[in-house]
């Protein structure tokens, strides 16, 4: 049989009807019995859940071979034994002069003359009722002897002597049920693979009972036993701690999961929403080629049609600019604001003046009419007096830092720096050692050669 998260069914109905106001849960049992580990031997302390355990398999077991159907969780296997045997609770009486241990002592008789290998045999508090150490002996044999005949079993006990038989004999297995001791609460959890301590001595002490009490119980056990259940408790104690510990990383993993998916969710999402934009991007550029493409094929027409006059051409020209623009949604340029040009009859000789639109400056030596004759550099030059403005020191030294920054280059291609290259022009052509060729070339460009 391997059950998983079976409940005591009259437990479980016991605390649905008492505890309506404040719900109580019934804690599952998982338990295994195999070819491998056929008795199970659980120990721990009084009140700890052994009995309730033992008493859940035999009446879950008795159910399924009735035709029931069970409190088991999912995944659970179960078996069909031809006999369950059972010694539970106190059998004594006057009328048949029977003891609590003889009464027992009858029902082994039983279990070791009929058990076999197809047999359930149930036993709680195995070997008590006389002296401890002849209870215990002669629960070891009657253990023996049911091994021996490879019966299944479930059997609760406090003996040391039987856990120490379970951990030296194969197919039969030590269970204990966990407890806090540091709380002083059972956990009504099985754990099967180790044995179970009473706690007797922890307890009596954490109870309060007088401390020479507890040191001459102490005493009486032997330090070999007192060793072997701090040992146990020991034991416990770390494996509630590695539970905790467990249920701690368990919850961190299963966040960092929760943030893992979440990631890859938004991710997920980024990426279909990038791949949607892409494709509306290129649906929409295609339908904007399109329709540009139709405005300038009319646009060609309409000014052949018109056999490209001036006007026509640029009316059409603009109408095909905007169309553009209402396209892209682009605004159209703002004009620049235009600087105010110096009214001729307020220049003087001497004054430094610049023409509207270039970094360099010169000096006006003259002005007549609407001419004016301006050196600069080393040269003069005749320019309309409409294109000149007048220029103070400051933007003077303005205009001289840029032409330091300037090169002459960057000044050829983007706009010619007057004032530089005026600077730096020289109106002699030296032709002195050139072959016949070299003037040519000098003197015309190349497409002017032959």
């Amino acid at each position: 049989m391997q059950w998983k998260k079976v409940r005591h069914p009259l437990l479980y109905l016991t605390f649905k009807e008492h505890f309506k106001e404040n719900p109580r849960e019934v804690v599952p049992l998982d338990m295994e019995l195999n070819l491998d580990q056929r008795i199970l031997l659980i120990s721990g302390p009084n009140a700890g859940g052994k009995s309730v355990s033992m008493k859940t398999v035999g009446l879950v077991q008795y159910m399924l071979q009735c035709g029931l159907l069970i409190p088991a969780g999912d995944g659970s296997e179960a078996g069909v034994f031809d006999d369950i045997f059972l010694d539970i609770g106190d059998e004594q009486s006057l009328e048949n002069d029977l003891s609590t241990y003889s009464s027992h002592l009858l029902n082994m008789k039983q279990f070791v003359t009929l058990a076999g290998k197809r047999s359930l045999v149930l036993i709680d508090e195995f070997g008590t009722g006389t002296e401890p150490a002849l209870g215990g002996a002669i629960a070891e044999a009657v253990l023996d002897q049911l091994n021996r005949a490879r019966s299944f079993g479930v059997i609760t006990t406090h003996y040391t002597n039987l856990k120490n038989f379970a951990e030296r004999n194969a197919g039969v297995v030590n269970g204990a049920m966990r407890y806090d001791p540091e709380q002083l609460q059972p956990l009504y959890r099985l754990e099967i693979g180790k044995p179970g301590s009473s706690f007797a001595i922890e307890i009596a002490r954490k109870i309060g009972l007088p401390k020479q009490i507890v040191e001459r119980a102490t005493q009486l056990v032997g330090k070999d036993k007192i060793r072997y259940d701090r040992l146990l408790e020991g034991l416990e104690k770390e494996k509630t701690d590695l539970e905790v510990r467990n249920a701690e990383a368990a919850k961190a993993e299963k966040r960092m999961k929760k943030a893992a998916q979440e990631y890859q969710d938004l991710k997920k999402h980024l990426d279909e929403t990038t791949l949607e934009v892409l494709r509306n991007a290129k649906a929409q550029a295609k339908l904007l080629l399109k329709d540009t493409n139709q405005q300038i094929e009319a646009t060609i027409a309409e000014i052949r049609s018109n056999q490209a006059d001036k006007e026509k051409t640029k009316e059409a020209r603009q109408n095909l600019d905007t169309f553009v623009r209402e396209k892209l949604q682009i605004e159209p340029p703002k004009p620049k604001a235009s600087r105010e040009t110096a009214d001729p009859k307020t220049l003087k000789p001497g004054d430094k003046v610049a023409l509207i639109g270039q970094d360099g400056y010169g000096e006006l030596i003259s002005i007549k009419g609407k001419t004016a004759e301006v050196l600069f550099g080393g040269m003069k030059t005749i320019v309309k007096a409409s294109q000149l403005e007048k220029v103070g020191r400051a933007e003077i030294r303005e205009r001289e830092k840029k032409a330091e920054k300037a090169s002459f280059s960057s000044s050829a291609s983007l706009g010619m720096d007057l004032t530089g290259r005026m600077a730096n022009f020289s109106p002699v052509l030296d032709l002195r050692g050139s072959g016949l060729k070299m003037p040519c070339t000098r003197l015309w460009p190349s497409w002017m050669m032959p």
